[in-house]
Protein backbone atom coordinates (compact mmCIF):
# COMPACT_ATOMS: atom_id res chain seq x y z
CA UNK A 1 0.00 0.00 0.00
CA UNK A 2 1.24 3.18 -1.28
CA UNK A 3 2.37 6.09 1.85
CA UNK A 4 -0.08 8.23 3.06
CA UNK A 5 -0.39 11.81 0.48
CA UNK A 6 1.67 14.89 2.48
CA UNK A 7 -0.14 18.17 2.67
CA UNK A 8 1.40 19.88 -0.08
CA UNK A 9 1.11 16.95 -2.25
CA UNK A 10 -2.50 16.66 -1.93
CA UNK A 11 -3.09 19.81 -2.45
CA UNK A 12 -1.29 19.49 -5.95
CA UNK A 13 -3.08 16.68 -6.66
CA UNK A 14 -6.65 18.09 -6.69
CA UNK A 15 -5.35 20.40 -9.68
CA UNK A 16 -4.49 17.64 -12.01
CA UNK A 17 -7.15 15.91 -13.83
CA UNK A 18 -5.71 12.34 -15.38
CA UNK A 19 -8.43 11.82 -17.52
CA UNK A 20 -7.99 14.69 -19.40
CA UNK A 21 -5.07 16.73 -18.61
CA UNK A 22 -3.51 16.12 -22.10
CA UNK A 23 -6.49 17.29 -23.74
CA UNK A 24 -6.65 20.34 -21.86
CA UNK A 25 -3.08 21.57 -22.35
CA UNK A 26 -4.00 21.65 -26.56
CA UNK A 27 -5.07 25.07 -27.27
CA UNK A 28 -4.97 24.72 -30.82
CA UNK A 29 -6.64 21.15 -30.75
CA UNK A 30 -9.82 23.40 -28.89
CA UNK A 31 -9.21 26.32 -31.39
CA UNK A 32 -9.62 24.07 -34.77
CA UNK A 33 -12.34 22.47 -32.65
CA UNK A 34 -14.18 25.31 -31.83
CA UNK A 35 -13.68 27.08 -35.80
CA UNK A 36 -14.52 23.93 -37.55
CA UNK A 37 -17.63 23.09 -35.42
CA UNK A 38 -16.18 19.27 -34.79
CA UNK A 39 -18.75 17.98 -32.04
CA UNK A 40 -16.42 15.21 -31.50
CA UNK A 41 -12.56 15.20 -30.26
CA UNK A 42 -12.04 11.56 -31.45
CA UNK A 43 -12.86 13.11 -35.48
CA UNK A 44 -10.21 15.64 -35.32
CA UNK A 45 -7.89 13.01 -34.09
CA UNK A 46 -8.43 10.67 -36.52
CA UNK A 47 -8.70 13.37 -39.40
CA UNK A 48 -5.33 14.63 -38.29
CA UNK A 49 -3.97 10.98 -38.13
CA UNK A 50 -5.09 10.94 -42.11
CA UNK A 51 -3.89 13.84 -43.27
CA UNK A 52 -0.05 12.58 -41.95
CA UNK A 53 -0.64 9.65 -43.55
CA UNK A 54 -1.26 11.32 -46.82
CA UNK A 55 1.30 13.54 -46.20
CA UNK A 56 3.72 11.15 -45.62
CA UNK A 57 2.42 8.95 -48.91
CA UNK A 58 3.10 12.21 -50.92
CA UNK A 59 6.84 13.30 -49.73
CA UNK A 60 7.47 9.40 -50.85
CA UNK A 61 6.03 9.91 -53.75
CA UNK A 62 8.12 13.08 -54.77
CA UNK A 63 11.44 11.36 -53.54
CA UNK A 64 10.50 8.54 -55.86
CA UNK A 65 9.91 10.54 -58.39
CA UNK A 66 12.86 12.46 -58.11
CA UNK A 67 14.93 9.08 -57.66
CA UNK A 68 13.61 7.76 -60.80
CA UNK A 69 14.16 11.22 -63.09
CA UNK A 70 17.59 10.95 -65.24
CA UNK A 71 19.58 13.85 -64.33
CA UNK A 72 19.19 17.06 -66.16
CA UNK A 73 21.37 17.85 -69.33
CA UNK A 74 22.42 21.27 -70.53
CA UNK A 75 20.18 21.27 -74.33
CA UNK A 76 22.48 20.89 -77.32
CA UNK A 77 23.75 24.21 -78.86
CA UNK A 78 21.94 25.53 -81.67
CA UNK A 79 23.42 24.31 -84.74
CA UNK A 80 23.89 26.84 -87.33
Amino acid sequence: MPRKLKYHEQKLLKKVDFLDWKQDRNLREVRVLRRYHVQDREDYHTYNKVCGLVTQVCAAAADAAAASRPPCRPPPPPQS
